[in-house]
């Protein structure tokens, strides 16, 4: 089987989740990140993300259609007239996110980040 190459924007992506999720976002440099990425370029994450907010928002974009996808699949039948039901509503909110613990790609240290 052959598996695709990440592309360096993806290595880093990667990295910053493995690495935020460890050690937390302040105690992480964008060296390091470059460095656990794999990257010859010291630079590579000011060059590709401008900073460590850039890189959080690739993260949170990378992770938020599936969770916006599975939300959406709980809300699918939801009477917008009937009145709400609590636990329903929590389900709605908890699930989706807790669904990234099954994502082999990541998903674990994007719930931990």
């Amino acid at each position: 089987m052959n598996r695709v190459e990440l592309s360096a924007k993806d290595k880093l992506i990667r990295a910053a989740e493995e690495l935020f999720a460890q050690k937390g976002f302040d105690a992480t440099s964008l060296r390091e990140i470059s460095v656990h990425a794999g990257q010859k370029n010291k630079n590579a994450v000011q060059y590709h993300f401008v900073d460590k907010k850039g890189l959080v928002t690739a993260i949170w974009q990378r992770h938020a259609k599936m969770t916006e996808d599975t939300r959406a699949e709980f809300m699918k039948d939801v009477d917008p007239e009937a009145p709400m039901d609590i636990d329903f509503l929590v389900e709605s909110i908890v699930m989706p996110i807790a669904a990234k613990l099954d994502d082999k790609d990541g998903g674990p240290y994007y719930i931990q980040i």
